[in-house]
């Protein structure tokens, strides 16, 4: 009778630690932490609360390959790089350009995607601007979002331009182009 009941103490013993390692959070090393800022479509962006977007499913497959769990760490823009050096991220899949001054910083992989750069404008103003040079040399209010690749270029190559107005996002453009506090909104364009 004693055999039998130690039998089943240490049954119940196994099967309580094993409910135990169950419930355990996973580790660290088996999660893939993607840093993102879900505010670029289609790239990456946020569908109520799920994150969605082309570098959403590249993230999924590369912790698939990884067989790690993905897990996405929302970031603002800014903090995605300080966030990766600082190891709070293993990655960033919020569509970042390459620039010879991220390269100072941080690694790429190859692109997967070519990227240039698109001018918002009121359709009534298109014949003001027929090429790219007559873009570049208005004395325009032209809108860009900071921390981008068309805020480098407009800053750059905008060097007439009688005001730069940065955004927090290109949502936030439609209104003052439409009445006139802008002429022109540059931004990045899949």
């Amino acid at each position: 009778m004693v055999k039998w009941l130690s039998k089943i103490m240490l049954i119940l013993l196994v099967a309580l630690l094993a409910g135990c390692a169950a419930s355990q959070p996973p580790s660290r090393e088996s999660i893939l932490h993607i840093g993102i800022t879900p505010n670029y479509p289609p790239l990456i962006f946020k569908s109520g609360e799920e994150i969605k977007g082309a570098e959403a499913d590249f993230g999924n497959l590369l912790a698939k390959e990884l067989k790690k769990t993905p897990k996405y760490i929302e970031l603002p823009w800014d903090d995605q790089i300080p966030a990766l050096l600082g190891g709070k991220i293993d990655i960033i899949m919020s569509g970042m350009s390459i620039t010879d001054a991220r390269k100072v910083r941080i690694d790429f992989t190859e692109p997967y995607l070519k990227s240039g750069l698109m001018t918002l404008m009121r359709a009534e103003d298109a014949p003001k601007y027929p090429n790219l040079e007559s873009i570049k040399q208005s004395f325009t209010n032209v809108g860009v979002v900071k921390g981008t690749t068309g805020e480098v270029f407009v800053r750059k190559n905008f060097t007439k331009a009688q005001l730069i107005i940065p955004l927090t996002k290109a949502s936030d453009c439609v209104y003052p182009v439409k009445n006139r506090r802008m002429d022109l909104f540059i931004h990045d364009a899949p």
